[in-house]
């Protein structure tokens, strides 16, 4: 009886060890893998389109395995390419080519040389499209929006699902990838904490070496100053001016506060120079956990993050 348990015991060892091996060699194999192991940074385009929309959002999603981190980082469709938009140069490819070939052809135009160089699954291969096609458009605008999709696609169950779907080439989801690079990065993004999928606009082409070099940065920065404007844009009167207090007393140096408008679901609290800490440390300092931080660079404003309040920080 000992001898057939101890039997069983080192046969099940022997399959859990063959099966580790069995993926760490599939793993290695794979560019993606390599470059997860190496420590280095992977992006590719990712598309999620819904049937009332024209054109899908295109998103740079760029996955850091030395900081664990996914920053979305989205292109709007009037977003300068040369002398056209993206949203132009996307119809005119369309007459030549279905939509996810276009948006192939259209997008490696949007990301300069230079900070495209190296972010593919090889060095000097253009960036992998994933195109997904969601059941409805995610509501709230993006990129905010596809990081709570992709959120919910975290759901172990429907993850599981989807990915099956994915290996047997059904489903919503086109992709230029390979079917086992899929299946990895899949595998990777599922992992993250969903604190660790960071939303972004690309920035203009002056801005985007040092954006790109803090995203890639594998220490977060600690603020010392911030600098902050604070709106009110909800119908409860008085939370600008609490905000302000709350903020000042723990170090912000708030230069503005006012109302606004117009009224939003949800805080946001915007970062303007590419500093994506400093927007979270203001979401911490100002005790409402609801507020979701997003890099939107503006330099122009002279401020480092733009704070717009909604009814879910009323009670501050």
């Amino acid at each position: 009886m000992e001898l057939d348990r101890g039997l069983g015991r080192a046969l099940t060892w022997s399959a859990v060890l063959t099966a580790l091996a069995l993926t760490w060699v599939w793993e290695a194999s794979t560019s993606l893998a390599r470059n997860s192991l190496e420590g280095r940074p992977w992006a590719c385009w990712l598309a999620l389109s819904a049937p009332s929309q024209d054109m899908p959002h295109l998103h740079l999603a760029l996955y850091s395995p030395a900081a664990g981190s996914l920053d979305l980082i989205y292109l709007p469709p009037d977003a300068p390419i040369g002398r056209q938009s993206l949203a132009a140069l996307y119809e005119r490819a369309r007459a030549h080519a279905d939509p996810f070939e276009a948006l192939n052809q259209v997008a490696p135009a949007a990301l300069s040389a230079s900070e495209a160089q190296g972010l593919g699954p090889e060095p000097a291969v253009p960036l992998p499209l994933i195109w997904i096609e969601a059941a409805r458009q995610p509501p709230g605008k993006p990129p905010l929006s596809t990081r709570h999709w992709l959120e919910r696609q975290m759901d172990p169950l429907l993850f599981w699902r989807e990915l099956f779907l994915a290996a047997l080439g059904q489903g919503g989801l086109r992709s230029n990838l390979k079917g086992r690079d899929l299946i990895w990065l899949a595998l990777q993004w599922h992992r993250l904490d969903p604190k660790d999928i960071r939303a972004a606009w690309l920035p203009l082409p002056e801005d985007q070496p040092a954006f790109f070099y803090a995203r890639l940065s594998s220490e977060p920065s600690a603020p010392e100053t911030i600098s902050a404007e604070i709106f009110n844009a909800s119908d409860r009167k008085g939370i600008a001016s609490a905000a302000t207090k709350i903020l000042r007393s723990k170090g912000v140096d708030v230069v503005q506060f006012g109302n606004l408008p117009e009224n939003v679901e949800r805080t946001v609290v915007y970062d303007r120079t590419g500093d994506f800490e400093k927007a979270r440390a203001v979401i911490d300092r100002l005790g409402c956990r609801s507020a979701e931080a997003v890099t939107q660079i503006d330099r122009k404003r002279l401020i480092d993050v733009t704070v717009i309040l909604a009814g879910d920080c009323a009670d501050l």
